[in-house]
């Protein structure tokens, strides 16, 4: 690989996957179980790829809890909690919805630390 080739590969690597919701998934209302599950596998495959992912709530009107869980809750039985804090980083998103992500997220590392402490 020439210099050139190699700076170009760095900064492909260090510039983050923007995931815009409602671009991503074609809609506001995100309230289908499978739109959830695609936008999980999404960012996980960037994550696992060691991409810095953020995901961008513009636009997005409706997102309830049992849609935060399978496309945000999951990704904490996969990576621990420091890697998603690197790479994962939410933007353009409200009170409401910031406050019950935070929500979800707690208890999805509840749920993994109790997983982690049965026999």
């Amino acid at each position: 690989m020439n210099e050139t080739s190699k700076k170009d590969h760095r900064k492909m690597i260090n510039k983050p996957k923007i995931i815009k919701i409602t671009s991503f998934l074609g809609t506001k209302q995100c309230v289908q179980e499978d739109d959830a599950q695609e936008l999980f596998e999404e960012i996980e495959q960037n994550l696992l790829d060691m991409r810095h992912v953020q995901v961008s709530f513009d636009g997005v009107e409706m997102m309830p809890s049992y849609f935060m869980n399978t496309a945000f809750g999951q990704l904490y039985s996969v990576f621990t909690i420091e890697y998603l804090q690197f790479f994962l980083s939410i933007s353009d998103i409200n009170l409401n919805t910031h406050a019950t992500l935070s929500v979800v997220c707690q208890n999805a590392v509840k749920k993994e630390r109790t997983k982690n402490e049965q026999p």
